[in-house]
């Protein structure tokens, strides 16, 4: 009965975050970037170049491998930062969390709605008009004509929400394709969901 028990704690056990390049086990002192709204680790210098060199390639290799390289910062079913997790899944090479558990199950139950992204982002609020120094440093996200905009402020979040057309000009000039910015502990809200 025991052994049972541990054999199906172990398999509902979510896999270890690897690193893109490598596959290799990350260890609690990897080195992290945030890119696109995730957290990923890497092993070695030698896999930080590489995968600063093409983060989206490297992204869907490790995905094409079944690998688990990467976890969300924010709940993709509302956009919302999630500081403490509640809830994940595991899904195309990403650990997502959740502010709660309904959030999971509604994730679940349409996996490639919820992780679908912009090609296209903003780190920089428009309703604030300033930006935002990383990802880690928004308290979320809404998507709006093929952008993602990420909003730096609970205050920002209803504005932007209720008129998008509005605001969304005041971002124009940051709009580009994700990029990958260095994590300093120094200057993020939150180093990663608990």
């Amino acid at each position: 009965m025991v052994i049972t028990a541990l054999v199906v704690a172990s398999a509902m056990a979510p896999a270890s975050l690897v690193c893109p390049i490598s596959g290799e086990k990350l260890g609690a002192d990897a080195k992290t970037f945030d890119y696109a709204g995730l957290r990923v680790g890497v092993c070695c210098p030698s896999c930080e170049g590489a995968f600063s060199k093409d983060p989206a390639a490297t992204m869907a290799a490790a995905q094409k491998k079944g690998w688990t390289v990467a976890e969300s910062l924010f709940d993709p079913t509302n956009g919302q930062r999630v500081l403490k997790s509640r809830a994940s899944s595991d899904y195309k090479g990403v650990r997502w969390h959740f502010a709660n558990p309904a959030n999971k199950s509604t994730f679940d139950k349409n996996p490639a709605k919820f992780a679908a992204a912009p090609k296209q982002d903003a780190l920089f609020c428009p309703v604030a008009s300033e930006a935002i120094n990383g990802y880690a440093n928004s308290c979320g996200y809404q998507d709006y004509a093929g952008v993602r905009y990420y909003i730096c402020c609970q205050g920002c979040w209803e504005p932007f929400k209720k008129d998008p057309a509005k605001f969304a000009p005041n971002a124009k000039a940051a709009v580009a394709t994700p990029g990958i910015h260095n994590v300093d502990p120094e200057k993020r809200h939150e180093d990663k969901p608990e």
